[in-house]
């Protein structure tokens, strides 16, 4: 697999997924700092990654690149919104907040999957 550093939420999902179907305990893990790096190293054939579907999409490589769709378990990874508790929110967090909601709608498009 060529995946992030040790930190992403992605790289976690894929490792975890991969053990539970069978996978190797440890599997060889090509590691890179960026999106470009894991995309081009796909490919060129050196691998496979876990990553959202709109940056395969937008991406320089889009075109050598197969996408295979994923069970939801797996491929949505749950995100939030943080702030400080006891500070008013900023007028452009809850414009922020509301136009996320408002794209959730197109979770099955190319828009956040």
């Amino acid at each position: 697999m060529i995946l992030f550093r040790d930190g992403c939420a992605y790289r976690a999902r894929a490792l975890n997924w991969l053990r539970e179907y069978g996978g190797r305990p440890s599997p060889e893990v090509m590691e890179f700092g960026t999106l470009d790096g894991i995309l081009g190293c796909v490919a060129v054939g050196l691998g496979c990654t876990l990553m959202p579907r709109w940056i395969v999409h937008r991406s320089l490589y889009a075109e050598q690149l197969g996408v295979t769709k994923l069970p939801a378990r797996i491929a949505y990874v749950p995100t939030v919104m943080i702030h400080h508790r006891d500070m008013p929110a900023l007028a452009a967090l809850n414009t922020l907040r509301d136009s996320i909601v408002e794209c959730d709608v197109d979770i099955n498009g190319i828009g956040l999957d």
